[in-house]
């Protein structure tokens, strides 16, 4: 049973221009017969007939489904009453005009969560036989007439097998013989379900309607049982045979009938020439030719037969050849798409590229200089250890600025470094450098330079705990021995010259002769290599003998090895207005630093992603304006919102990786490949070292900025009711 009380719905409520459009009605309809509401344009019909199937708001007043009322219009118990009970049939068709007949129908069972293969099968067949079109099933909507496109929309209105049944004009559009094929299908389902119907046309109301509800100004000014009359029929296509009076003219080979309503004077000449028959009108009355292809028939009968045919003709359709099995647990049922379905339909769908080459294009190219943005902004900001470790961790550090250098000396410092409890090793800034040979056997070893590495730290008390890596080396023993970390021996082994000099193994390194500076290039001792630590920073451990404890005095910074860090920090404050622990925080601070040297170019950068990710949303968006019809289908029909979002953020999901994704990994891998082989800057490019976390960051913003892209304006255009997503955008 459905029932509305006290129902009211304004526009433009409060203000100057106010219309109440439905004006405190109240009824009760049956579960089954053909109700229309009928009465003038404008008087509300269509409005009440979008508030009672849920299309629509209504501002007071309750509407009760089957035990189940609302006095509110809530979109989330709007969609489950529009879902559950309710079939449209619309004036417009309403028909998805990319999918087949066939495809049309699915979305419905798709919708009300029937996956039983067989039970899909039986209720299109059924729908499509009742309105002639099982033969068709496969052809694309758009191939067809005015008359079958709604045929089709009473078939997808019936395989939901809807407690309530809305026809809204449904035959405004079609000619006189559609009409009354569609009216005869109606009436059927009439004799099961309740249908309500608006319509203006009184001749067939009065020949089809079981009871004629009459609307002015939003009320109802008339209800009535329909007692039932004559049915006028002007069938403007056919031409009735016995309608008219026959005369028969026969001589020799001639075989003329002329049928005529009139008692005019006719006069024509008839030439036959080749075959081909020539007629020509010797009166004002206009010639027309009438052949197999033509869509006037000539039919051997009266109207008055036809109207005969259209009130006896069985309509062979009933609800009772559905299965309603599936709707026994609800909680089981799928939802309409799911994400991950859109996405198998998206990569499945052909044409979803070639709908929107511009856009295709676009977002191919815009991946590509994405891949090269991301790669240079991964360069400019990517941090390793090495950038930051320039020392042992139990290194402390003391700056002094300008107007302390004039009182301090670093051999000051020194000085009162060693006087804290557990001082091992102390120098000033670029102090030692190594300089390793790495010549080899190959033809190249004559283009080969060795490895320079400045500003290492050097370690000078033996007896001081470090390791040994197995198999390379030992510790010092003697003048003349140092031995390396394993941070500088992977760089010298990273290095080209190492590499054309067959430098493979850290245990090669081992047994060289090096040579050791001392902040002057003419102050050099050679040395050899005796082993190599585990060490993780750019030091070195050298033996007394060959270390220097003489500073300049040029130098801002000290660098003071030491047991207890936390010690050595708070005596030397008490002189130095900054000390600190090297260790702490040094990721932080070189960070700013690389921001404070690279700012420039990484808002540039930054600006340049945030520019064509602003483009992309505009251009995606733009495309989407097209998908705005099939969003007020969709909506009109009973399709929940989240299936809706979920629907076209997977199918967009899978355009992005048809292009997006494509053209960023292959670009990226392109400067992946050269940034580790050749030198762009040759090119005139700056240097890129792409990674993974650029890799990584670049797809995951390409697929954000087409998600929000998608999102954002469904969600928008969500936010309307079904009404005002057909009105607003003339669907």
């Amino acid at each position: 049973m459905l029932k509305i009380s006290n129902l009211n719905k304004y526009y433009n409520k409060g203000n100057r221009n106010e219309y109440h459009v439905i004006d405190n009605l109240s009824y009760e309809f049956e579960d089954t017969g053909l109700y229309v509401f009928f009465g003038p344009s404008g008087c509300g019909k269509t409005t009440l007939l979008n508030v009672i199937g849920c299309l629509d708001k209504f501002d007071s007043g309750s509407i009760t489904y089957f035990e189940k009322e609302t006095k509110k219009y809530i979109p989330k118990t709007a969609d489950d009453f529009r879902n559950n009970y309710i079939g449209f049939i619309f004036q417009n068709y309403n028909l998805i005009d990319t999918m087949s007949i066939e495809g049309n129908l699915n979305i419905v069972l798709d919708m009300i969560g029937l996956n039983d293969k067989e039970e899909r099968k039986r209720r299109i067949e059924k729908a499509l036989s009742l309105v002639g079109l099982l033969k068709y099933k496969k052809r694309n909507t758009l191939a067809l007439s005015g008359g079958e496109r709604q045929r089709v929309a009473i078939a997808r209105a019936l395989v939901k097998d809807p407690k309530v049944l809305l026809a809204d004009e449904p035959t405004g559009n079609l000619d006189s013989n559609n009409t009354f094929e569609i009216m005869n299908i109606i009436k059927k389902i009439s004799k099961e379900r309740l249908v309500i119907l608006v319509s203006h046309e009184k001749n067939l109301v009065d020949f089809y309607a079981d009871r004629i509800i009459e609307l002015n100004d939003g009320m109802i000014v008339g209800d009535r049982v329909n007692e039932g009359s004559s049915l006028f029929h002007e069938d403007s296509r056919n031409i009735y045979l016995k309608d008219y009076q026959k005369t028969e003219i026969k001589d020799k080979n001639i075989d003329v009938s002329l049928y005529s309503n009139e008692d005019n004077d006719i006069s024509f000449d008839i030439v036959m020439k080749d075959g081909d028959i020539y007629i020509k009108s010797n009166g004002p009355s206009k010639v027309h030719l009438v052949n197999d292809s033509s869509e006037v028939k000539f039919l051997d009968k009266k109207s008055s037969d036809f109207i005969k045919e259209i009130e006896n003709k069985n309509v062979d359709f009933s609800f009772d050849d559905f299965s309603d099995d599936y709707t026994k647990d609800k909680k089981s049922k799928r939802r309409y798409i799911s994400f991950f379905k859109a996405i198998k339909n998206g990569f499945k769908n052909e044409n979803l590229i070639k709908r929107s080459r511009i856009t295709s294009l676009a977002l191919i190219i815009s991946a590509v200089f994405f891949s090269f943005l991301f790669s240079r902004l991964s360069s400019d900001l990517n941090i390793t250890e090495r950038d930051y470790i320039k020392t042992p961790s139990d290194v402390v550090k003391v700056e002094l600025n300008d107007r302390e250098l004039n009182s301090y000396s670093l051999s000051t410092i020194y000085n009162d470094a060693k006087e804290v409890p557990g001082f091992i090793s102390f120098q000033a800034d670029n102090s030692y450098g190594i300089e390793i040979p790495l010549s080899g056997s190959y033809q190249t070893v004559y283009f080969n330079r060795g490895m320079f590495y400045s500003n290492v730290f050097a370690i000078k008390d033996i007896n001081h705990n470090y390791d040994i890596m197995e198999g390379c080396g030992r510790k010092i023993q003697g003048e003349g021995e140092i031995v390396l970390s394993r941070w500088i021996a992977e760089d010298a082994l990273n290095s080209t010259s190492a590499k054309l000099g067959g430098f493979m193994e850290f245990s090669d390194l081992v047994g060289l002769s090096v040579n050791v500076s001392y902040y002057q290039d003419n102050d050099r001792k050679i040395v050899t290599i005796v082993g190599i630590s585990n060490e993780k920073s750019p030091s070195i451990f050298i033996h007394p003998s060959d270390y220097k404890d003489s500073y300049p005095n040029y130098y801002y910074n000290a660098y003071i090895e030491c047991e207890n860090k936390d010690e050595m920090i708070r005596i030397l404050k008490e002189k130095y207005s900054t000390v600190k622990d090297v260790s702490k925080n040094a990721k932080w601070n070189y960070f700013l630093e690389v921001i404070d040297r690279n700012g420039l170019s990484i808002v540039f950068d930054a600006v340049l992603i945030v520019g064509l990710s602003l483009y992309l949303i505009f251009m995606i968006r733009a495309t989407l304006f097209q998908k705005i019809k099939e969003i007020g289908i969709l909506r009109s029909i009973g399709v929940y919102k989240k299936d809706i979002i979920s629907m076209y953020v997977g199918d967009m999901f899978a355009y992005t990786t048809k292009t997006g994704l494509i053209s960023f990994s292959a670009s990226f891998l392109f400067l992946f490949y050269y940034s580790y082989n050749f030198s762009l800057s040759d090119f005139g490019f700056q240097i890129i070292n792409p990674s993974i976390i650029a890799f990584i960051v670049g797809i995951v913003s390409i697929y954000f900025v087409n998600l929000i892209s998608t999102a954002i304006p469904i969600l928008i255009l969500l936010s309307k009711t079904p009404v005002e997503i057909i009105k607003k955008y003339d669907i």
